[in-house]
């Protein structure tokens, strides 16, 4: 009897150590916590909060910019070192350039001259709205007032200041806004009212895009509606160039012939621009890549269950960084309701799938509506994303470390 007991005790230990190897280390690692929203303690808000957020390292720690729904205001989380703080910056004022509108959509934050600049669509009146700090205080002005334009921002510095590629909301068309220096030049790039020529389409082009600088130019990718296919114009130095990059009407081998195109994320990785986005018909996560030479295609998650993948609607929503130099790439499970937040991480071999947060099953089981409107950057050499909570209308906050 004696004997038999020990045996157990030895098949429970190799038991436990083989449970402990073949668990997903990643779960022990990540943490998670509510910033925003449901409370009025450190100058947060009992309110519906969370929605586009937008993160950017500014004086040593994140600082997110995000939408408070329930008042159409734009908010402003940032870490101090020690706590979290937190303010209303525009939507609740007429004064100092603030507007009293429903504004705080569609946001997206660079930093230039070294400190956050915020693009932001104003619902009220159809505007692309700009807030900056300078050092001292917050200033503010309309950017755009030309048409119904300011959704589906994107922004990235080059040459002189940041390039704003934005949405036209009334000609469904993809605008261009940039910082020569001295003052804003804007122009239509692709769509209905653009120049034409040089590869650009008559087409309701400009939603959900991503940009990066690459190849010392601006790269953007954006859906074309008309088609639903997903859209990459480039600087070349002297000029625009346009091409189809995915979908019906693409001529890229490896290409898909489903609607393709929502959902944008881009990094450079590995020399060369790394594109993750929505399959519409499938319910998938499409990756491509340039190669140098060609562009590459895949889908990533949501057709198979092999490699901890799920074969489900996923790929909404994506936000993608990089982490110890591999593509890490945050997203939800796209038709299902409730959602949850998903992800996916090159390992250099192989990519490895996991869902963060939102069902039972996953490593942190908050309300089982999570992962929509995220920001991802790395902070203390570390993954963190910060994410919306449609089931409570708060502002998620998940780190790695």
């Amino acid at each position: 009897m004696l004997v038999r007991t020990r045996v157990l005790l030895m098949l429970a230990t190799v038991v436990a150590v083989v449970a402990s190897m073949v668990a997903p280390a990643a779960a022990a690692n990540w943490n998670f916590e509510t910033l925003d929203g449901g409370a009025t303690t450190g100058g947060r808000v009992d309110s519906d909060v969370g929605q586009y957020s937008s993160t950017v390292m500014f004086a040593g720690g994140p600082h997110t910019f995000y939408r408070d729904a329930e008042d159409g205001y734009l908010r402003h989380g940032w870490w101090t070192g020690t706590n979290w703080a937190y303010e209303t910056l525009d939507g609740n004022s007429n004064s100092g350039g603030r507007k009293l509108a429903d504004v705080g959509t569609d946001v997206k934050a660079v930093l230039f001259g070294g400190a956050p600049h915020v693009f932001y669509y104003n619902v009220t009146s159809g505007d692309l709205r700009h807030a900056w700090w300078n050092g001292l205080k917050w200033s503010y002005e309309t950017l755009d007032s030309t048409n119904d334009v300011g959704t589906d921002i994107t922004v990235v510095n080059y040459a002189a200041g940041p390039h704003v590629f934005y949405y036209d909301v009334t000609n469904g068309g993809l605008r261009h806004a940039w910082w020569d220096g001295l003052r804003w030049g804007k122009e239509t790039l692709d769509g209905a009212m653009s120049p034409g020529g040089g590869g650009r389409v008559a087409d309701d082009v400009g939603q959900w895009g991503a940009a990066l600088i690459y190849a010392n130019g601006p790269h953007i990718f954006y859906y074309n509606d008309t088609e639903s296919t997903l859209r990459h114009a480039w600087w070349t130095g002297l000029a625009w160039g346009f091409e189809t990059l995915d979908g019906l009407g693409g001529p890229n081998p490896g290409r898909t012939v489903d609607s393709v195109g929502s959902d944008v994320s881009v990094i450079v990785y590995n020399g060369g621009p790394h594109v993750f986005y929505y399959d519409i018909t499938g319910g998938d996560l499409r990756h491509a890549w340039w190669t140098g030479s060609t562009w590459g295609f895949e889908a990533l998650d949501g057709d198979r269950t092999v490699g901890g993948r799920m074969d489900s609607d996923v790929g909404t929503y994506t936000s993608a960084i990089l982490y110890n130099g591999n593509p890490v790439v945050f997203y939800s499970t796209g038709g299902s309701d409730p959602q949850d937040l998903r992800h996916t991480w090159w390992t250099g071999a192989a990519w490895g799938f996991g869902t963060l947060d939102g069902s039972p099953s996953a490593m942190s089981a908050s309300s089982g509506d999570v992962g929509s409107d995220g920001s991802a950057l790395l902070y203390a050499g570390q993954p963190h994303f910060w994410y919306y909570d449609a089931g409570s209308g708060n502002l998620r906050h998940a780190w790695y470390g």
